[in-house]
């Protein structure tokens, strides 16, 4: 999309051991964690302090990369920096995170929810397991988007096979490539 021309912010809520800084190779050294929240609003200055611009054109809002820098971030940060970046950004892609708090914040403004797994049996029990948290936060159904991941010849599960076992309709599918190992190492997106 920012390849295209339109503005994408993409914000790392994995807040304890988020990578996407690292897999873009972007040196960090303001964070998500460095937003000063509290009583008072973010300012749209505060926030750009702390945003990184990737050379595709990518905004990016990092998750903390200090050891327990996690502990102080919490669901104001995600939804004033949230707001904030939808008011100058097109679209907002939020790197979901395990924390249920923080998640709760993050799924309040989405349009969309893309859920992603793979063909491998332990990732689609932890999709179903995240179906289910998502019924229990009251996300609508109908915003859900289900997309596999790195499907191949080669595994005995199919996508359909997915969607039957999830009770979900596959979104979208996107094909293993061999590389996108290389890519997460150069810090260059296909």
């Amino acid at each position: 999309l920012a390849q295209l021309g339109h503005k994408v912010a993409l914000v790392d809520l994995d807040i304890r051991f988020g990578d996407i800084a690292i897999l873009l190779d972007i040196p960090v050294n303001r964070s998500i964690a460095d937003l000063p929240v509290g009583d008072g609003k973010l300012t749209a200055d505060e926030l750009e302090r702390c945003l990184h611009t990737h050379e595709i054109g990518v905004t990016v809002l990092p998750a903390p990369v200090r050891p327990t820098e996690w502990l102080s971030v919490g669901s104001a940060h995600v939804e004033q920096a949230v707001a904030l970046l939808a008011q100058t950004h097109e679209y907002v892609i939020l790197d979901s995170p395990k924390n249920y708090r923080i998640l709760s914040a993050a799924l309040e403004p989405a349009d969309c929810l893309i859920l992603v797994t793979t063909l491998d049996e332990s990732s689609v029990e932890f999709t179903r397991q995240d179906l289910r948290m998502l019924s229990w936060l009251y996300f609508p159904r109908d915003r859900i988007r289900l997309v596999v991941n790195a499907t191949n010849e080669r595994t005995y599960m199919k996508p359909p096979d997915i969607g039957r076992l999830l009770g979900r309709e596959i979104f979208w599918t996107v094909p293993y490539d061999c590389n996108i190992s290389t890519a997460t190492q150069l810090g260059t997106p296909l």
